[in-house]
């Protein structure tokens, strides 16, 4: 299952409280893997036709890609509890997948419990934001121990100019914000603003900078962040997330730089990124708390 559609959160709307603690962040880089298949290269070319776009038969067979079910696949074992069956993933891509398959089912199949499990997408650069502020709301209303929200990208796409998609990621990379009830990184809260234009959402992030609150880490999704002073918070309190990864950079940056907070006493990061197609802004506050268990690879 997909959600489309816009956002539903409207400007100044509450936060989503995620019910559950968040337990750890894992992200991690992939190569390009293995060719396409003759199959898939056709699927492409019929979807290039079907859309009015052009695709280059050769230049497919040539490339390689990794997949999202390849992704998910050598997740798997993260999302996964002894103790705690988790009973809920939900995907979140700003762009396609290089190859039609079906990642949240094999991930249903796959993980114990029979979780339910669906995607989020065609919503650019703030599907993260999205996809979790509908896990919260799912969650909250149903007597769950734990639960994931998996980011992804992929460089390997065929990209539809008239879809609301992210720009096109330099990295294939994987993100999974794992919550259980006995998490310990910290307590989360996501919002979706819309109707906020580039410039709006610039002076929000300046305001941010201005406020130079030392118990705040600040995160500037990549696009985000060109138009702000982001040094000027100084000693590490303020980054600019990667660049080429639209959707896992601000999230690949919280799991590279949680740690460092911690040592310098950040209580809070913050993390802020805007999708100018859909005037929207998402906002992430994580309130950390106790040691926190964050893997980098």
């Amino acid at each position: 299952m997909y959600v489309t559609g816009p956002p539903t959160a409207g400007p100044g709307g509450p936060d989503e409280r995620f019910p559950l603690p968040l337990a750890g962040v894992v992200t991690r880089s992939y190569p390009q893997g293995r060719p396409f298949r003759a199959p898939g290269v056709r699927i492409l070319t019929d979807l290039g036709v079907a859309h009015g776009l052009t695709v280059d038969v050769a230049d497919y067979q040539r490339r390689t890609r990794s997949t999202y079910t390849e992704m998910v696949a050598d997740l798997a074992g993260e999302l996964a509890s002894a103790d705690r069956p988790i009973g809920l993933v939900v995907l979140a891509h700003g762009t396609p997948d290089a190859e039609t398959q079906w990642p949240s089912c094999w991930l249903a199949a796959a993980l114990p419990g029979e979780p339910l499990s669906f995607a989020v997408a065609d919503h650019g650069i703030v599907t993260p934001f999205l996809a979790l502020w509908v896990a919260a709301a799912y969650v909250g209303s149903h007597d769950l121990s734990r639960a994931a929200v998996v980011v992804l990208e992929q460089t390997a796409l065929l990209r539809d100019p008239a879809a609301g998609e992210a720009p096109e990621p330099t990295e294939n990379r994987a993100t999974a914000l794992i919550f259980d009830r006995a998490g310990d990184l910290g307590e989360l809260r996501v919002q979706l603003r819309t109707g906020v234009c580039t410039e709006s959402a610039t002076g929000l992030v300046r305001a941010r900078l201005a406020n130079g609150d030392p118990g705040e880490a600040l995160v500037v999704g990549g696009a985000l962040a060109r138009g702000v002073p982001v040094s000027a918070a100084g000693a590490g309190r303020a980054v600019a997330a990667p660049a080429g990864l639209p959707c896992t950079g601000p999230w690949t940056a919280f799991a590279a730089g949680v740690a460092g907070w911690r040592r310098a006493a950040v209580d809070r990061v913050r993390l802020v990124d805007h999708e100018p197609r859909l005037d929207t802004v998402g906002e992430c506050v994580v309130d950390l708390a106790r040691p926190q268990q964050v893997r980098h690879a």
